[in-house]
């Protein structure tokens, strides 16, 4: 659906246009969210924030605003997925202080070598994505992370399942030269 539709949709019934903007910018919205709180939340976090998001757009977005929809609700994710993550982290931050010599003397759990350098892996492999920018982020977001195929994807994006899978390809080229850039061999 495109901006113009959407504002019209809008327009004519609240409930119309909520339900468009919800159905042509869900995944969007998500990935955003999912992107900024996956160290931080849960699943039910997550689908909360995206609940938000939805409801702050709704609640102040003026359909006679010309800019883009899809930039403005993007913002809008961004920005409450940054609040959020900085509630999660300040409960995060309630701990109590040791001497290095006590730190030292502990016995790190198995595994958690591996976990920490998966975390920062994955975190490196989403800052690669998002440098690719749209739509090719989004769509290697959703055909790698959501198992989307090319006709799902070019739905959610705007794209017809040719160019969904030529962008993607080309995507995966650009992100391996970003990845080898800084070391990291998947």
């Amino acid at each position: 659906m495109t901006d113009n539709e959407l504002r019209d949709c809008i327009r004519q019934s609240q409930e119309t246009g909520c339900r468009a903007l919800y159905d042509t910018y869900f995944h969007y919205v998500y990935a955003i969210v999912h992107h900024i709180l996956h160290g931080y939340a849960g699943r039910e976090d997550v689908e909360e924030c995206v609940m938000d998001v939805f409801l702050d757009v709704i609640q102040h977005y003026d359909p006679e605003h010309e800019g883009s929809v899809k930039a403005y609700v993007g913002t809008t994710a961004k920005r409450r997925a940054i609040d959020r993550s900085r509630q999660f982290s300040s409960r995060q931050q309630h701990t109590i202080p040791m001497e290095g010599e006590q730190i030292s003397g502990l016995p790190a759990p198995d595994g958690v070598e591996d976990a920490v350098e998966r975390a920062e892996q994955s975190r490196i492999l989403m800052e690669c994505i998002q440098t690719l920018g749209e739509p090719d982020a989004s769509i290697l977001i959703q055909k790698y992370f959501y198992e989307r195929n090319s006709a799902e994807i070019g739905r959610i994006v705007g794209l017809a399942p040719t160019a969904v899978r030529m962008r993607c390809s080309r995507a995966m080229k650009r992100l391996k030269t970003e990845l080898t850039k800084r070391n990291i061999i998947l």
